[in-house]
């Protein structure tokens, strides 16, 4: 079985080239505005996901919240600047998503 990211890219190319192909309204690959394209994929994919992510937190019981800081010790990432641990949040979220 393949993948769901090797899915996700196949499904991509096949839906990019029938587009190209067959468009349902002609357009450029690369509007005027894919710059606000990608700042949605990136507010809607992180932001809101990282602050829907927090607010659940408040709302699970004190006995199902797990005390990640004694699986992984981040206290070499307390020091970093806070652009290093937004990156580090954003992956983790992710991943614990996934």
């Amino acid at each position: 079985m393949l993948p769901y990211a090797l899915l996700l890219a196949i499904s991509s190319v096949v839906f990019t080239l029938v587009e190209r192909r067959w468009p349902r309204h002609p357009q450029p690959v690369l509007r005027r505005s894919w710059g606000w394209d990608v700042a949605s994929l990136v507010l809607n994919a992180e932001v809101v996901g990282a602050l829907v992510a927090t607010g659940l937190v408040f709302l699970l019981p004190v006995a199902m919240v797990v005390d990640f800081r004694t699986l992984l010790p981040l206290d070499w990432l307390a020091g970093r600047s806070v652009g290093t641990q937004l990156v580090a949040l954003l992956l983790v979220k992710d991943f614990l998503q996934w």
